[in-house]
Order: structure tokens, then C-alpha cells, then sequence
């Protein structure tokens, strides 16, 4: 499935020296790998099971919401 509308934040775990993947929306799910890359197919793989099994039990998904308007972005840096 891979649904790209789902935010991510991708960041460097120094304690376990890995990278993780978190979803905006679904912040319990995560994954990690020894490259930013590898952590993100990692958490778009999580979360695409989780949506199926959400979809198929009937249970609603979290909204996907921007993480910023793009029309706001746009006035503050060439306002």
C-alpha cells in the first residue's frame, strides 16, 4: 500500500546508535534501520499493516493532517 499522506519524522538514536522512523499520526508506530532510509521503509511498512488491520476490523483511521498550510510557508519566507 505504501499511502505517502502519512508524516513522518526520521531522526538519529544515539543510544541505541540507529536510525527510527516515527508516524505523525499514529506515533506508536515506528521503525528503525542503519540508514534514514531503511528506518522510513520500515515505518511505511508498520503503518500500512496497521491501516489494513484498522480498515478490515471496521475501526476508523486517524486523519491525516498537513503539518503546515503551504500558503502560510509561502508568505512567511517571501512575505
Amino acid at each position: 500500500m505504501n499511502d505517502t499522506r502519512h508524516g513522518y519524522r526520521v531522526f538519529w538514536y544515539p543510544d541505541d546508535a540507529t536510525w527510527v522512523a516515527r508516524c505523525v499520526e499514529l506515533p506508536s508506530i515506528s521503525g528503525i534501520g542503519d540508514s534514514p532510509e531503511e528506518a522510513l521503509a520500515e515505518a511505511q511498512t508498520a503503518v500500512d499493516l496497521a491501516v489494513t488491520s484498522l480498515l478490515e476490523s471496521g475501526e476508523p483511521l486517524p486523519p491525516v493532517e498537513p503539518l503546515a498550510e503551504p500558503k502560510k510557508l509561502w508568505e512567511e519566507h517571501n512575505g
